[in-house]
Parts: structure tokens; sequence; C-alpha cells
């Protein structure tokens, strides 16, 4: 009976069948230790699922605000190429006189330039951000569930006399 409820601990499909053996063998419970203790082993997993939930949904955000500086980054180094090259072109291969000339119009071109660069580097420091916050989560989810696992895992063992006496989960 445990080993099986372990089993379905991690399958996302088996959650709420989880929930509702605990909540069924309330019904079950002779004494109010009993109940107590389901009460604690319910409260912990709704508790667990809430955890993961937020954790996924953290990690979706944060996932798709690195995409999105990732293509900052690229649409920046584009950017900057593209400067670069009209810089360059227009500070060489030509008479003092059309240098110049240019000179007025490579000013637009070197601050096109400098914001470029500006963005690939906050674009950069972004992608970085997201994933030291992403490892970060990763470390915090991993220290917070595997603790309420292995709460709602003895708690479940305790339990596990109320939950052999509910018909539909006897072996």
């Amino acid at each position: 009976m445990l080993a099986s409820t372990e089993a379905s601990d991690t399958d996302n499909a088996d959650e709420d069948a989880v929930l509702q053996m605990l909540e069924q063998a309330l019904g079950y419970a002779q004494t109010s230790a009993d109940k107590v203790k389901l009460l604690l082993a319910v409260e912990l997993r709704k508790h667990l699922l809430s955890v993961e939930q937020r954790h996924d949904e953290c990690m979706r955000r944060l996932e798709t605000e690195r995409q999105r500086a990732e293509d900052a980054y690229a649409l920046g180094r584009q950017s900057q190429a593209s400067d670069r090259q009209r810089v360059s072109d227009m500070t060489t291969g030509r008479s003092l006189g059309a240098r110049l000339f240019a000179s007025t119009r490579s000013k637009g071109a070197e601050d096109a330039l400098q914001f470029s660069n500006m963005m690939v580097e906050n674009s950069a420091r972004e992608v970085e951000r997201c994933e030291r916050e992403a490892r970060e989560e990763e470390r915090r989810f991993g220290e917070e569930a595997g603790r309420l696992r292995i709460e709602f895992r003895l708690a479940l063992a305790a339990c596990e006399d109320v939950l052999s006496r509910v018909p539909a989960h006897q072996h």
C-alpha cells in the first residue's frame, strides 16, 4: 500500500488520487489520533503539491525571461555587427574630404554602435540573472520538496493501518 502511494508521489496524474484516498480514509478512522494523522498527511500532501506547482510556475517564468533575453542578445549582436560595419565603412577607404563629410554621419553610426553594445551587455546580464535564479530556485525547491516528501512519507506510514481498512485501497 505505502509503496504504491510513494510511486504516485512523483506522478502528476495520480496526485489527486492520493488526496482522494487520504480523504476517503478519514471515514475509516476509528480514533481521533487516526483522524489527526490522516489530516496531517492530507495537509502535507496539499502543501507539497502547492510547492511543486509554485516551482513549476517560477521555472516557466524564468525560462520565458531567459528566452527573451537570449533573443534580445541575438538581435543585439546582429545590430552590433551591422553598426560596426557602418562605422567601418564611413571611416575607411575614402578621401579626406569624403571622410570629413562622413564624420558627422559616422557620429550617428557610432552612437548606434554604442547603443548596440549596451543592449548586448544588458541582455547577457539578464540571461545570466535568469540562469542564476533558476539554479537557486532548483536548490531551494530540492531542499523544501525533499523535506516535505520525507515528512509526507512518514505521515503516510503512520496512517498505514487506517489506509488498510479502506476497501478500494486494500491489497
